[in-house]
């Protein structure tokens, strides 16, 4: 599941300078010195990138139009490992693995943040030995003395501090969490809303809440995007509505039979599906494109005309 999130918002992310897509995979197994050393200089250039968040090779995937396509040849990571760090002046971290995403399997290079300059300590392939490579927007090019310098300096200067990428799900009973307002002469609209907050100490991108519930009378959950996507610094949250209902004003008037759950923001045709009064639940998942995703389950349900909800 975790696979999946990740994936389905790097999909919708252009190529730049955290982010390549590749149809197929790098040459490897028997492939020739110039034809290797694309995966050489692919990995130094994203280790070297001035960025701030994990970066990613994804392969089987066409690049412009996000068509899934597959991994056309495998290769194990150990392999990998010994490829790459057996060449430049000092291990890059960076990691490999495969897995199935809609039934296709792709395969995803992955490397963290870490201290720079990285560079091959001999020429190998179209690898010019000292050379450090670069990751600028979707291309690659060389650093300048300059760029070398500043990060020579910035690696020796930075104090390391525990980087932690955490996104959590708040839920309330009052505050902010809950908005109440007078809908006409006989309801009070009453909306519960959930916090999606970045409790790490690190800057998310693209974060997305999902929900999935099952409808009243239905047999099947259904799950729509909720909000995305957006960014949050540490400690900032982020409200989304979760679901609505009319309290009558006077103690006899007949409340709804439903509970409204909002629609997905892209203002299409679809409607989500409504709990019954008796009560339903919502699980609600966040993702961002550094951090695990989390869910919580709320429960919903009506007790004397009022909204009543509870999370586990």
């Amino acid at each position: 599941m975790e696979d999946e999130y990740l994936i389905e918002g790097l999909l919708y992310s252009g190529e730049g300078d955290t982010l390549d897509f590749k149809l197929q995979q790098y040459p490897f197994e028997g492939a020739d010195d110039d034809s290797k050393s694309s995966l050489l200089k692919d990995i130094l250039s994203f280790a070297n990138a001035w960025r701030a968040v994990t970066a990613y090779i994804l392969i089987g995937v066409r690049d412009g139009s996000k068509e899934i396509i597959g991994l056309d040849n495998d290769i194990d990571d150990s392999r990998l490992q010994q490829f790459v760090n057996g060449k430049v002046n000092r291990p890059i971290q960076f990691g490999y693995r495969t897995f199935e995403f809609r039934g296709q399997k792709l395969g995803l290079f992955t490397i963290p943040p870490q201290d720079r300059p990285f560079y091959s300590v001999k020429s190998f392939g179209k690898v010019k030995a000292g050379t450090v490579y670069v990751r600028r927007g979707s291309s690659t090019a060389e650093a300048n003395p300059e760029e070398i310098a500043k990060m020579g300096a910035s690696a020796s200067a930075q104090i390391h501090a525990d980087k932690t990428h955490k996104l959590s799900i708040l839920i309330g009973r009052d505050g902010h969490y809950v908005e109440t307002q007078r809908h006409n002469a006989v309801s009070i609209a009453k909306t519960v809303l959930v916090g999606v907050k970045n409790t790490g100490n690190t800057y998310l991108t693209n974060c997305k809440v999902f929900f999935e519930a099952i409808g009243t009378n239905a047999k099947s959950p259904e799950k729509w995007l909720r909000e995305g996507a957006f960014s949050l610094n540490p400690g900032e949250e982020r409200l989304v509505s979760l679901a609505m209902y009319g309290e009558p004003i006077s103690p006899v008037q007949p409340g709804l039979d439903w509970i409204s759950l909002p629609a997905p923001p892209s203002g299409n045709f679809w409607r989500p599906p409504t709990l019954s009064k008796d009560g339903g639940a919502v699980t609600i998942t966040a993702t961002s494109l550094e951090s695990a995703p989390c869910a919580v389950i709320c429960k919903l349900w009506i007790r004397e005309n009022k909204l009543h909800w509870d999370s586990s």
